[in-house]
């Protein structure tokens, strides 16, 4: 079989390898650590703490790559200590190359023996090096502790690698390198999955676990294909038990995906329905993705996305929303998203972009989920060029509340909303409905927009406005439309004009109106309007019919 050339060349060597001889049940670790340079490995790959929550549920500070606990020194490993990762005991573990008999340059297929060592409370840790998988490992045994660990002193130092176009794999187009479908307490940490350039090798992991799930220091590398050539997911995940937790950590997927149209690319993280409990989403670097850089907006479970960078993912950078878990809100903090398509990486010859939004907030079609309560705090969101005028928060009509603290938001794209609350489907989206924006600043170099508004607000009654700034240009752009939205207040609200700028997408000398108007209101009753400043060309507050203050 032809692998081509499937991975980074690596030149560190192991001593005495292949001439092993411990048992795979019980072995002496304090020398397997000194063989394998193991320790210095392990103590430079600190455990994972988790975010502490407030009171209420809604907020707390948010400590990442805070060790659980001390990484055992070799001293602290005996025969009859277990390793612990990541609050995960491991009875066993299992050398790759020395108790496995894997090769780790990327020729032999490591398959039988990886399937072999699944099971109970057993940890496998791989030297530096490249390890050929050609067949899928469909895991459904209710295994608990089971773990695989790169050794290298980064994630790249260990790759899994496949050959080109998955070629042998029952199914290539729908090759799933690790589908482990029961079970709890399962880590993967400090690998990565090397698809190449080639874009035909596409590949795919999914864990369903009850609880545990550990994800740690994770690169899916390589090209995403097309539908045709790949799964359609780098992850799928869920904790299936409602109390249960899992942790997706340091996860990085930069390089490139979009290709074909809509819907036939691939997504770099997902969860849905059978997700019941808790999925921590922290500190992922994910960009140039074809199709959402995640998916988790319609699990039966809360997740919580966390010190993110999103740059140039079509579609959507994030598509989320409030959750189904019945004591645990889901939340995004402390993101960056960067939409610049102009002037996006890996985007191949012929293909495009077909428009990014920043945050999509959305939990079903018809008759599905209608959930609410989502929080959005300290994210910054910037568009400075796009394939299309996209929103960059689209509060969907499939949602209900929304609140919006701590966060920015900047368009220099012609003709985009910014931020975009839609009417909900009251029959079936869960009350309550309100918008609610706190500290939050919005600004726009369009003259013109598609709504004609830079914040447009329809029918979620009881929104609160609270300290939020709006900046636009001289143009036919308005600060905020409060439509059909009874008992809105708005309260320090500040609406400035300076005059015109260029933004992207706009042709030629731009004639600017002068027409901006602040806030306009429209078939709304009992609103309340406080400590407002404007400074527009037009009307500070324009009260449209039906519209009475309280």
């Amino acid at each position: 079989m032809d692998t081509g050339p499937r991975h980074r060349e690596t030149t560190t060597e192991h001593e005495g390898e292949g001439t092993a001889s411990w048992s795979t049940g019980s072995m002496n670790r304090r020398a397997f650590l000194a063989r394998t340079g193991a320790a210095a490995a392990l103590a430079g790959l600190a455990g994972c703490g988790s975010p502490d929550e407030a009171s209420d549920g809604s907020s707390g500070e948010t400590p990442t790559r805070t060790p659980s606990e001390p990484t055992p020194t070799p001293a602290e490993l005996t025969e009859s200590a277990p390793v612990t990762r990541h609050g995960i005991t491991f009875e066993t573990v299992l050398h790759a190359v020395g108790d496995l008999g894997m090769d780790r340059t990327g020729q032999e297929p490591i398959d039988d023996a990886l399937d072999r060592a699944y099971g109970d409370s057993t940890l496998v840790v791989f030297p530096p090096g490249a390890y050929l998988a050609t067949k899928p490992h469909v895991w459904k045994k209710d295994v608990s502790g089971f773990g695989m660990l790169g050794l290298g002193e980064t994630k790249n130092d260990v790759e899994f690698v496949f050959p080109k176009g998955n070629e042998g794999a029952p199914d290539p187009a729908n090759y799933w390198f690790l589908r482990a479908e029961n079970g709890r307490d399962h880590l993967l940490e400090n690998v990565t999955i090397q698809q190449t350039d080639d874009m035909v090798t596409g590949v795919g992991m999914v864990f369903w676990q009850e609880d545990g799930l550990q994800i740690q220091d994770v690169e899916v590398a390589g090209f995403n294909p097309a539908y045709n050539h790949d799964p359609g997911f780098c992850i799928i995940a869920a904790v299936t038990s409602q109390p249960g937790v899992g942790v997706i950590d340091g996860f990085t997927c930069t390089d490139g995906g979009v290709v074909d149209l809509y819907p036939k690319r691939k997504i770099p993280i997902a969860s849905y329905r059978n997700h019941r409990g808790e999925l921590r989403i922290l500190n992922p670097h994910i960009a140039n993705a074809g199709e959402h850089s995640m998916y988790v907006s319609r699990t039966r479970g809360c997740v919580r996305v966390e010190n993110g960078l999103f740059v140039n993912n079509d579609n959507s950078n994030l598509r989320l929303s409030g959750g189904g878990h019945p004591e645990k809100r889901s939340w995004a903090k402390d993101c960056r998203i960067l939409i610049d398509t102009d002037n996006a990486e890996n985007l191949p010859s012929g293909e495009r972009y077909e428009g990014a939004r920043g945050i999509w907030v959305e939990s079903g079609s018809e008759y599905e989920y209608g959930y609410n309560d989502l929080l959005l705090e300290n994210i910054q969101v910037e568009a400075l060029s796009n394939a299309r005028p996209a929103v960059l928060l689209l509060h969907e009509h499939s949602h209900g509340s929304l609140t919006v603290r701590n966060c920015s938001f900047r368009s220099e794209v012609e003709n985009a909303t910014v931020v975009d609350s839609r009417f909900p489907y009251t029959d079936w989206v869960q009350s309550p409905y309100a918008l609610t924006m706190e500290d939050v600043s919005v600004s726009t170099t369009a003259t013109r927009t598609v709504s004609g508004y830079a914040v447009r607000i329809t029918s979620r009654p009881e929104s609160v406005i609270r300290n939020v700034d709006i900046e636009l240009v001289t143009g036919a752009v308005d600060g905020m439309l409060i439509d059909k939205s009874d008992g809105t207040r708005i309260l320090g609200t500040q609406i400035t004009t300076s005059p015109t700028g260029q933004s992207s997408g706009a042709t030629g000398e731009t004639q600017a109106a002068g027409e901006n108007s602040g806030i306009v209101l429209n078939a709304t009753d009992e609103y309340s309007i406080q400590n407002a400043e404007f400074q527009v060309p037009d009307e500070n507050i324009l009260v449209g019919p039906e519209s009475s203050e309280g």
